[in-house]
């Protein structure tokens, strides 16, 4: 029986064996090659393959062959992917820029102030970065576009097998990234040394795959590839003569590195495209620049059309339907937030800076909004977000410890899992943190008609892990210098609460009318104690008390003080007061659309008179976008004192914002700083603006100035009408700006000027 069973079986495998059985057809590899702006030629290439239905089964790249192949392979068709690249902004995308709109209020002064920002080390003296630029914005962007992929996924599943190839800086060996959290394989693949700081994969420190791998042909056949077809952007090694530049010299150095790789990687194509790079280099990302490279990249690929057209017949390819698409959706229904990674930041803070209503649907849009204020706060190397699913139990979903969720709003859990289908899918929204200590030494510079040369230095701490959260001395050094000393803490539950030191010295001729006018020195020091808190989107309200000392010395010349002026050298005073801006501004300097509001109001004793004078102050700015290079500015300023005051606290203009000294100083075309007003000040002004061309702008405006000294006995108030013509440069130093002002108060001609930031 047991012979008999054995020839069944051998009879049963030899016509298995014999039986013709059909050929497996040949995996189809693309190997994308590094070559920064260079690979939108990958674009041109990619899209004739689709065009002649040309099967890709593995995508491996490196650099910018990197993100065109990841995109790729998760679903992204090669006008999808044009499409991304030219609406991206990649003067921002390449930076770690953050719309002053989504900066917090602390972040917004400093980008507006300095020119100069290093970060101190440990042994407390400035160094350079790691590299110019963290990644922020292009590591979202990765995030956003690859949101629907888990944070450990197998590359090799997707719709095309993926690999990318980085260098670990710690070996110097390869790293071939297969599997993980693809956002950080891209980001690490294309980290230019020097340039953005390197990324972190499953455990290494990673750079630009270029370095060590740059046309990875192997790679692809050892992931099984049977063609490979290689797109290579380099160009080969320059002459001597040639080398004229650091672009050039970078490109020579990389290219001897994989001289001897190279010609074993180029044995392993079948075809080879070498789209045409002569005038652009790693830098061109200008849409010029953009279109004229996938041109080149597709007419490369047209020159070897035949021979692909031959594989394919000689083959058998045909290109099958994607069964799964990883790029869609677009929006997800957020039912939990939670935070990751390394930070001392209180959650209580950090969700009112998502700023989020949970459950709701939100697009990768909206979510970055969130990312990018949390990162405005300075203290952040990255802030990315990764989208989880929720835990399912048999009562739906367990959404404890799950992250942070609005019980007033948040859905059953038994019900969130009957979902319609074309319904957006519920996700958990992860936040992932990697705080820095972050120390930086701030430089700022300016030289102006009102204060002459200036300088001003800073050094600001945040450590969120310290009582004291952040800790800042600033200096201005000039003839008019001052110093100031904050200190703020940053509690779970609580408003920030901050205290403040400052110390001036001023010296400024004070104008009573076109002929008085006297000079005076001025030395005040105060202490503030105050609070504050964020809350909706760009608003903050805060609460305060100050000491005030004040010590003036005049030296009358033509003019005697205004009546409501406290005569008195010496005083001491105390100020309390409370506070609310709402800021949106999306420039500071030349805004094209948003609002400034900041309204102030303070009860000021005198601690020798025993008096009490209120004080409201107001300051509104509004920018109306006309056309696309066209802004309309209007803007309205107030102050009233109830009663009389110090001259220091007294109502004083100047023709523009970088001649006011004080806060409470207001600016009024043609008149000269600083001109007194009588105790109730309001102006309106009308500005339009004109960017003519690149970063020269021009402002024609007119204003008019209403002053009386009784709050209500309007027939007393006199008007001051005038006019102002700017012209101003965008330089790197900050703006550059000329302005002739005329007031019919003051009858001659004001002339303003200013190079660089205002402080």
């Amino acid at each position: 029986m047991t012979r008999k069973l054995s020839s069944l079986f051998l009879s049963f495998f030899c016509c298995v064996a014999l039986f013709p059985q059909t050929p497996q057809p040949p995996k189809v590899a693309l190997v994308l090659s590094g070559g920064g702006a260079k690979g939108f030629a990958h674009l041109g290439v990619l899209k004739v393959l689709e065009e002649e239905n040309i099967p890709i089964d593995i995508i491996v790249g490196t650099s910018i062959g990197s993100i065109v192949g990841g995109l790729y392979a998760i679903g992204y068709s090669a006008d999808e992917i044009i499409q991304i690249s030219e609406e991206a902004n990649w003067t921002h995308l390449l930076s770690d820029f953050v719309s002053r709109r989504e900066l917090t209020q602390a972040s917004k002064t400093e980008q507006q102030r300095y020119v100069i920002s290093l970060p101190i080390a440990e042994n407390k003296f400035p160094v350079l970065p790691r590299g110019m630029v963290n990644g922020q914005n292009v590591f979202n962007l990765f995030c956003g576009l690859a949101a629907n992929i888990p944070q450990d996924a197998d590359f090799t599943t997707f719709p095309i097998s993926f690999a990318s190839v980085g260098i670990d800086l710690e070996t110097g060996h390869e790293v071939v990234m297969k599997n993980g959290f693809l956002p950080s394989a891209i980001y690490a693949s294309m980290a230019i040394p020097g340039v953005f700081v390197p990324g972190h994969h499953n455990g290494h420190l990673l750079s630009d795959g270029g370095l060590v791998n740059n046309f990875p042909t192997n790679v692809a056949k050892e992931m099984g590839a049977d063609i490979i077809i290689g797109v290579d952007l380099r160009k080969d090694l320059y002459q001597a003569d040639e080398i004229v530049s650091m672009d050039k010299l970078s490109h020579q150095i990389i290219n001897f590195y994989s001289l001897n790789r190279d010609s074993l990687n180029r044995e392993l194509c079948d075809i080879i495209i070498r789209p045409d790079m002569n005038g652009y280099d790693i830098h061109s990302f200008n849409r010029q620049a953009q279109d004229t490279l996938m041109m080149r990249g597709r007419a490369s690929t047209l020159e070897v059309l035949d021979q692909i057209r031959a594989l394919k017949e000689q083959y058998h390819l045909r290109k099958p339907e994607v069964a799964v698409r990883l790029t869609t959706p677009d929006k997800w229904n957020i039912v939990g937030i939670k935070f990751s990674g390394n930070h001392a930041v209180s959650d209580n803070l950090l969700m009112s800076m998502v700023n989020k209503k949970i459950p709701g649907v939100y697009s990768y849009e909206k979510i970055k909004e969130s990312i990018n204020y949390m990162y405005g706060m300075g203290v952040f190397k990255r802030v990315y977000f990764t989208l989880d699913d929720p835990e399912v139990t048999d009562d739906g979903y367990n959404l404890e410890n799950q992250g942070h969720l609005n019980p007033r709003e948040a859905q059953d859990g038994k019900d969130m899992l009957h979902q319609d289908a074309h319904e957006p899918p519920d996700k958990i929204l992860n936040i992932v943190i990697e705080e820095d200590k972050a120390w930086n030494f701030n430089v700022g510079l300016r030289l102006n008609t009102k204060s002459e040369l200036s300088m001003i230095l800073n050094s600001t701490r945040k450590d969120y892990s310290k009582f004291i959260g952040l800790l800042s001395f600033t200096a201005d050094i000039s003839k008019n210098p001052y110093l100031t000393v904050l200190a703020e803490l940053d509690k779970a539950k609580l408003p920030k609460i901050a205290i403040q030191a400052d110390g001036a010295y001023n010296q400024t001729p004070i104008f009573l009318s076109k002929n008085d006018y006297f000079d005076a020195d001025l030395l005040t020091a105060s202490i503030k104690l105050f609070t504050y808190q964020p809350f909706l989107n760009h608003s903050t309200i805060g609460l305060g008390i100050k000491q005030e000392f004040y010590d003036v010395d005049i030296h009358n010349k033509n003019g005697i003080l205004n009546s409501h002026y406290v005569d008195e050298n010496k005083h001491f005073f105390f100020h309390l007061y409370g506070f609310y801006q709402f800021d949106n501004l999306n420039d500071f300097y030349f805004p094209t659309r948003g609002s400034d509001v900041f309204t102030e109001f303070s009860l000021t004793k005198d601690v020798v008179l025993n008096r009490i004078n209120p004080i409201w102050l107001l300051k509104n700015r509004n920018a109306i976008p006309l056309h696309k290079n066209s802004t309309l500015l209007l803007n309205a300023y107030a102050r009233t004192l109830f009663s009389d005051v110090p001259i220091h606290l007294g109502n004083f203009v100047a023709s523009k914002d970088y001649e006011l000294r004080f806060n409470h100083h207001l600016p009024f075309y043609g008149l000269p700083s600083s001109w007194s007003t009588a105790k109730n000040t309001f102006i309106g002004a009308i500005e339009f603006r004109q960017h003519l061309y690149k970063r020269h702008y021009v402002t024609a405006a007119a204003n008019i100035l209403f002053h009386g000294e009784e709050f209500n006995d309007i027939n007393t108030y006199k008007a001051i009408y005038g006019a102002g013509l700017t012209y101003e440069f965008r330089s790197p130093f900050g703006p550059m700006g000329f302005t002739l002002g005329y007031a019919d108060a003051y009858r001659k001609l004001v002339v303003s000027a200013n190079l660089g930031f205002w402080f």
